[in-house]
């Protein structure tokens, strides 16, 4: 009703700026497949797997007993998102534009974070299941709090020359949202450092069990080893 037909978007003429990659400047779906792929789940800035890491963990002990009621709609949650990868990955704007994380996959992080949760909860892992679980959290943690108290703060270079060196946010790990507050942290006002303290005890709060856990079995691995 609002365009006038089914398939009138309104992002027909839509392109962005050619650049010195090579697929630059066209509009549409234009983008390479597989390459769209690979930028989707892996690049520094945009990719799902720094920014959802949850999704790719293994379920595994505790499944059957508290995730089963789970398990249709993870599997549906899975095909909805498989569905949007598939779509955006040949769309020259597959990475959202400028904007902190992959926009587009913002649903990704739901079965994301029920996967991380059913780890989180089951009664008993392998000290690596473990320490994968683990290193997830605080990915995830990270990340949430990046976005919250310093977001694209540093980066203004990815909008010079309109936008033309924006791809330095998407595939450069020193210019991604993720890792540009390590090297350029600035001084947060205390708004700022009580979010962070927050993030910090939430983070306490979610892990200590699973530490503890660590702690145990890797201290019993080195006494086997000894």
């Amino acid at each position: 009703l609002r365009r006038g037909g089914f398939l009138t978007t309104g992002y027909e003429n839509n392109a962005g700026l050619p650049t010195v990659l090579p697929y630059s400047g066209r509009s549409g779906f234009s983008y390479p497949f597989l390459l769209g792929l690979f930028s989707i789940f892996f690049s520094s800035g945009k990719g799902l797997l720094l920014f959802a890491p949850g999704m790719f963990l293994r379920l595994q002990q505790g499944w059957s007993r508290i995730g089963e009621p789970w398990l249709p709609l993870h599997r549906l949650w899975i095909l909805f998102l498989a569905g949007l990868v598939l779509v955006y990955a040949k769309w020259w704007c597959w990475y959202g534009g400028y904007f902190w994380g992959p926009r587009f996959f913002l649903f990704a992080s739901l079965p994301a974070s029920l996967v991380l949760a059913l780890r989180l909860r089951s009664a008993e892992s392998p000290l690596a299941a473990n320490l994968m679980t683990l290193s997830v959290l605080s990915l995830s943690f990270w990340m949430g709090l990046n976005g919250a108290v310093f977001g694209q703060r540093g980066l203004e270079i990815c909008l010079q020359d309109r936008q033309a060196l924006e791809f330095l946010c998407w595939y450069v790990p020193e210019f991604s949202v993720l890792w540009r507050p390590l090297m350029d942290p600035g001084r947060p006002h205390w708004q700022q450092e009580a979010l962070i303290a927050y993030f910090v005890l939430v983070w306490v709060h979610l892990s200590r069990r699973l530490l503890v856990q660590v702690i145990r079995q890797g201290t019993q691995w080195i006494r086997q080893r000894l």
